[in-house]
């Protein structure tokens, strides 16, 4: 027989998936403890997912490449290479046409990394095994809970998005509340998860 703890984190690495492959979050944990202000101990949140821009990861990896073309021309002394870099540098700063290679990449991978980090959107994912129906007083706790995290002021991360998935259904007041408090609800589905919109 399957407990219902085993079943909790089936569901949970199940929305944790189905999370990268069709909501573009490209990193999810599961179980993470996170502090409030108010409560002494830990929160724990079924999975945290993190969504990185696509753009700033994109500069990111065209600055990765240009580096390595940089390394590459300068072991390889490639004039035609270095030429093409230092035409595009000397447009902005002339006397640095000799480190143009360095200069883009350096620039590229910077700019990425530092764009990834600032453009990084957190989620709190709330997993419900459960045999009866979400409650309202459920979606009750979940936002006093983020709100206590809400209120530092410098928590490790602050969640934007907010989801309640459980393994049966919603109340309609739950769903009401929900709604309310802007948490995004999902049923599961025989082939992944749906909206719950009433």
């Amino acid at each position: 027989m399957v407990s219902s703890s085993a079943k909790g984190k089936s569901l949970e690495r199940e929305f944790a998936d189905w999370m990268k492959s069709n909501l573009g979050y490209s990193k999810t944990e599961l179980r993470v403890p996170i502090t409030g202000k108010v409560s002494e101990r830990s929160y724990e949140v079924d999975i945290h997912a993190i969504r990185y821009s696509r753009i700033m990861n994109t500069i990111r990896v065209i600055g990765v490449i240009v580096l390595v073309v940089a390394i590459y021309a300068h072991v390889a002394e490639d004039k035609q290479i270095t030429n093409v870099a230092a035409r595009i540098v000397q447009v902005v700063s002339p006397q640095q046409t000799g480190n143009a290679l360095y200069i883009l990449g350096g620039a590229g991978v910077i700019g990425g990394f530092w764009g990834k980090s600032k453009t990084k959107v957190h989620a709190w994912v709330e997993c419900k095994n459960q045999k009866c129906n979400v409650k309202r007083h459920q979606i009750q706790k979940l936002m006093s809970s983020i709100e206590d995290v809400r209120a530092l002021d410098e928590p490790k991360w602050c969640p934007k998005h907010v989801f309640l998935v459980p393994a049966t259904d919603f109340d309609p007041d739950a769903l009401n509340f929900a709604r309310g408090y802007d948490v995004t609800c999902y049923r599961k589905t025989s082939d992944g998860f749906e909206l719950a919109l009433g």
